[in-house]
């Protein structure tokens, strides 16, 4: 039998295309993320310029409230999980996030354990008493305090990537 292979040659691209070295100081661009399509619709085209963004057809969108302290996190995540068809509402401390759960109507509390003030935990067990069937989801980077959120939702590690964070809320949330 004969076998050969078949060598890819990738595409010349100028060094000068190339980010620079990251260094202190210095950020390397974000990651493009891409929005998935809900199955079984014809959604619109997804965005191709800045400012449009996906809307998902009317009533189906989950609405996720996310807690998180770190401005640039929150925008990011908070982003990546709009153009994955979530409505989302952000929450920059549990105090924040505790005011739009009595305001709005929230599926899901995806909250930062570790926060000044009012922590995730805390959160938490606040949200519960005021929506006993509330799913609530964490994400930490500080494996310590994540066994105390074990009993009040699922616990996220930090770092992850987009499609990871994507396929853990879907399963959650129990949405294709």
């Amino acid at each position: 039998m004969l076998q050969t292979s078949v060598r890819r040659r990738e595409p010349d691209i100028p060094r000068s295309a190339l980010p620079p070295a990251a260094s202190p100081g210095h950020l390397l661009p974000a990651p493009r993320l891409h929005a998935r399509r809900l199955p079984g619709n014809d959604p619109k085209p997804l965005p191709v310029r800045k400012g449009e963004r996906w809307e998902p057809p009317m009533g189906l969108a989950l609405t996720v409230l996310f807690a998180e302290d770190e401005t640039p996190i929150r925008d990011s995540v908070a982003q990546f999980l709009s153009m994955s068809g979530f409505r989302v509402l952000k929450a920059e401390d549990g105090y924040e996030a505790l005011r739009l759960l009595t305001q709005e109507d929230v599926d899901l509390l995806f909250t930062d354990i570790v926060m000044p003030g009012l922590d995730g935990i805390e959160l938490a067990r606040r949200a519960r008493r005021i929506r006993p069937n509330l799913k609530i989801m964490f994400v930490t980077g500080y494996s310590a305090k994540a066994s105390e959120a074990l009993h009040l939702g699922r616990v996220l590690y930090k770092p992850m990537r987009g499609h990871q964070l994507d396929a853990e809320l879907r399963s959650f949330m129990g949405t294709p």
